[in-house]
């Protein structure tokens, strides 16, 4: 019974640890390059704002999400993630998967 639950551990510790090191390369999206989007003219889509007037609550949940970082160019992106600083733990973490300098996602929005 011994050497099954070792074994069983084994297995596991090794599924675990090569599905950690696998899925850390899968980095494709964080990129150093500024992403320039259209402003929408409705802050808030038809669907969600037809939904909201629909519901009876005074009050309700939802996602806010902050996308301008008046980044508009390279030299602004690179001015920008050049005040940003990460502490050694974090460093190391990022080297563990290729991003030893920061991405447009590390940038604050504005």
């Amino acid at each position: 019974m011994k050497s099954f639950l070792y074994y069983l551990l084994t297995l596991t510790a090794i599924f675990i640890l090569s599905a950690g090191i696998a899925g850390s390369y899968e980095i494709k999206n964080l990129r150093a390059a500024p992403v320039i989007l259209e402003k929408p003219q409705n802050i808030i889509s038809d669907a969600a704002l037809s939904y909201l007037k629909g519901m009876n609550e005074t009050r309700v949940k939802v996602w806010i999400f902050f996308i301008d970082k008046e980044i508009m160019d390279i030299d602004q992106f690179q001015k920008a993630a050049s005040r940003i600083s990460f502490s050694d733990h974090v460093e190391k973490r990022r080297s563990k998967v290729g991003l030893d300098k920061p991405t447009f996602a590390d940038l604050p929005v504005s």
